[in-house]
């Protein structure tokens, strides 16, 4: 895709650090002519006096995906995306992902806080219809967390015809 839209920055260079920095971008994204046609519109802002990122009213989408943002990683920045192609997702990297969509979709809500420095990351992902290396899958469903200090899985669900599995972790 190509953006498009107005950027604008103002702040102290002499100053240290990013403090006295203040920017906002409006963008409009457009497909291009070539790969997968990508589209969405970027509304943010960075304020460098409270280390925050703000973003409203902003999306990707590409042909079986969108990726919805809004809100502020300082406070509370909600990321939902859903898919029905992990195609989409894998694009840029070399050889097929390891996991498919058979017809199903992929749902993911999650909240950002912890600023820049020390983001963290919290939500609830839900895939059904899927294939991980030729093995078929009905359902996937997970709660997760990750931070600096580590991540952790609560509340997993698989299940493949008469077959369910439950499953925990941490790491960290």
């Amino acid at each position: 895709g190509s953006a498009r839209g107005l950027i604008s920055a103002h702040g102290d260079l002499k100053a240290p650090g990013l403090k006295s920095i203040d920017a906002r971008a409006s963008l409009t994204i457009a497909p291009g002519r070539r790969g997968i046609p990508l589209k969405g519109a970027i509304n943010a802002s960075y304020d460098g006096a409270a280390d925050n990122v703000a973003l409203r009213d902003s999306y990707l989408a590409l042909p079986h995906t969108r990726i919805d943002l809004s809100g502020s990683i300082a406070t509370r920045l909600n990321v939902a995306l859903n898919s029905r192609d992990l195609h989409d997702l894998t694009a840029a990297t070399p050889g097929a992902p390891p996991a498919s969509l058979i017809g199903g979709q992929l749902n993911m809500s999650a909240v950002v806080t912890g600023g820049l420095t020390a983001p963290a990351i919290s939500g609830h992902l839900a895939m059904d219809r899927f294939r991980v290396e030729d093995r078929r899958f009905d359902a996937l469903a997970l709660d997760f967390q990750a931070a600096n200090s580590g991540a952790s899985v609560a509340n997993g669900n698989l299940t493949r015809g008469a077959m369910q599995t439950y499953f925990q972790g941490t790491l960290g």
